[in-house]
């Protein structure tokens, strides 16, 4: 393998690990292990186990930005409702992905300060920026305050929705009583409304 593949192998196999079973719960003999590389080669890439961690979490909050941002660009100036409901549905088709990455978001205030300047200031999520642009280009007399809270709102539901899709027993549940994906794109789009009709009061 080269640096970069080695260096890519590791992070792909780090964040599963620390996802599954925490930062204490894994070391770096495993992750070597996993990976069929010697504990040195980690060592050189990464210096320690917690730069390792941080890395692990700098790569999931910008992996999930610039999957929003493909979307956003992709979409071409979309509503607020439109980049919902695609960004619901990206994490539905990539729910293992999205469980990871989750983990491993509710850790990041332990380590705020390893992460970095660039994060210290990070103060929504991944991605939220394009839900802001899109409520700005329909709401442009909405306060800054009033924004934040309607980015956080209606992000909170996407999430939350592809959370609960992600895990089989409750998505069987819901499927045995008539509610599915389709039902849940229906409610964000019902809940993106409330949001731009606030904002517009």
């Amino acid at each position: 393998m080269t640096d970069i593949s080695t260096r890519m192998k590791i992070l792909e196999v780090a964040h599963k690990l620390f996802a599954e079973k925490g930062y204490a719960g894994v070391s770096i003999r495993e992750i070597a292990s996993r990976c069929d590389v010697n504990v040195a080669a980690i060592n050189y890439h990464f210096s320690n186990k917690e730069k390792l961690y941080v890395e692990t979490m700098r790569s999931s909050i910008l992996n999930t930005q610039q999957r929003i941002e493909t979307i956003y660009n992709e979409l071409h100036e979309p509503s607020v409702e439109e980049l919902a409901v695609n960004v619901f549905q990206y994490f539905v088709e990539n729910t293992s992905e999205l469980r990871t990455a989750f983990k491993l978001v509710l850790s990041f205030h332990d380590f705020q300060d390893a992460l970095g300047d660039e994060f210290k200031k990070f103060n929504g999520p991944p991605g939220g920026e394009y839900f802001y642009q899109c409520l700005k280009n329909e709401v442009p007399e909405a306060k800054e305050e009033d924004l934040g809270w309607a980015v956080r709102s209606i992000f909170t539901q996407v999430i939350h929705k592809s959370l609960i899709i992600c895990n089989k027993s409750i998505c069987d549940s819901l499927h045995e009583n008539g509610l599915g994906v389709e039902v849940f794109e229906s409610d964000l789009k019902r809940l993106v409304n409330l949001v731009v009709n606030d904002l517009i009061k």
